[in-house]
């Protein structure tokens, strides 16, 4: 009996409409849209695993051919450095602090552009060329030590310095501070930016050690010597721009011309000085500042007057109207010389009057 009402209610709740072949149907239709679903997921999942697999093996392959050309130009550096003497460090230290001079960098400098111009002509993107350039260059130098080297050569320069500086100052009547000069001068003119305190140490040794003892200098040191230094000072004060190398240059100068002038050698500084006046006025490029002519002429008035009319000259060839402004600036300092020279004149007349009178013939 209660069999019989579970399967009446059972079919009093199904639509009358409803057969069961549509069930059956309906069913059917659903699972294949489910399993139509599940396919389509597992294409795509099937596609992207082949996309990114394609996009690994792409990009494993362009770290292969990176890692190829690096190590071609890795090759080619390295070969460009044993050519000038370079050799990767040992382990010895003893044997590393000699790593790599300034002439050797400088001599290598070309070679290793033209490695680099090289290799990114080869390569078809740029940009890729240029980092891959760039990495391995970071990787040779930190693998040959060339930071550490360039940084314990300027050190070493320093100390050198200190060693200059010292006999400047105990031996300042030795002859030998001459020969300082120069190599003083070309510290300055070649070093690099990264070597400012090698700069500034140099510039200082020069203005405020070296150039003070040059008028100091004693009677036995050749004339010729002198002219020699006196001729480089301006040489180099005639094409340097650096500022604080052209006051060493004046202050060394200046020095020397008070030392000539004690040795009698007046032609010496009036040539000297000629030329570089020829020099301010006439080319575009010339490193000569006023300051370096007034500075004589204040101090040696008299010397100077003797340039009068070379100044004269060089207004009338001047380049621009500052340089002829400059020319009648330094006539206005040479005008106290006038007076000098005239009582000069005057007591040289007066003498030589006086001295006619003393050797006239009585009658």
């Amino acid at each position: 009996m209660n069999v019989t009402k579970g399967v009446g209610q059972q079919l009093e709740g199904r639509d009358p409409t409803t057969d069961e072949d549509d069930v059956d149907d309906d069913d059917i239709e659903m699972d294949d849209l489910s399993n139509g679903e599940h396919d389509d997921e597992d294409v795509e999942e099937d596609d992207s695993d082949q996309s990114s697999d394609q996009e690994q093996d792409d990009e494993d392959e362009e770290e292969e051919v990176d890692e190829d050309a690096a190590l071609a130009l890795r090759n080619k550096i390295e070969q460009a450095l044993r050519v000038n003497g370079i050799e990767p460090p040992t382990g010895d230290s003893e044997s590393e602090e000699d790593l790599m001079d300034d002439e050797q960098m400088m001599a290598i400098d070309g070679q290793l552009a033209e490695v680099f111009r090289s290799h990114i002509s080869e390569n078809k993107s740029g940009k890729r060329a240029l980092v891959s350039c760039k990495n391995t260059l970071l990787i040779i130098l930190n693998y040959l030590g060339l930071d550490d080297a360039q940084r314990e050569a300027t050190h070493f320069k320093i100390r050198v310095l200190d060693l200059v500086d010292t006999f400047v100052k105990k031996q300042s009547s030795d002859p030998l501070i001459l020969r300082f000069i120069t190599p003083l001068i070309e510290i300055v003119i070649n070093t690099s930016s990264d070597e400012q305190q090698l700069s500034e140490k140099t510039k200082g040794i020069l203005s405020n050690r070296l150039a003070p003892k040059l008028s100091q200098l004693p009677s036995n040191v050749s004339q010729s010597e002198l002219a020699k230094s006196y001729l480089d000072v301006h040489n180099y004060a005639r094409r340097v721009h650096d500022s604080g190398l052209q006051m060493a240059l004046k202050s060394c100068s200046l020095h020397l011309t008070k030392r000539l002038l004690n040795a009698g050698a007046v032609d010496v500084v009036t040539d000297t000085y000629r030329a570089s006046l020829t020099d301010f006025f006439t080319r575009k490029n010339s490193a000569l500042q006023p300051a370096f002519f007034e500075d004589f002429f204040r101090q040696n008035r008299s010397v100077g007057w003797e340039l009068r009319q070379d100044v004269l000259e060089g207004s009338s060839k001047a380049l621009n109207g500052y340089r002829q402004c400059q020319a009648f600036q330094f006539i206005h300092v040479l005008l106290p010389a006038v007076s000098t020279v005239v009582r000069a004149n005057a007591v040289s007349s007066t003498q030589t009057l006086l001295i006619s009178f003393t050797v006239q013939p009585k009658n």
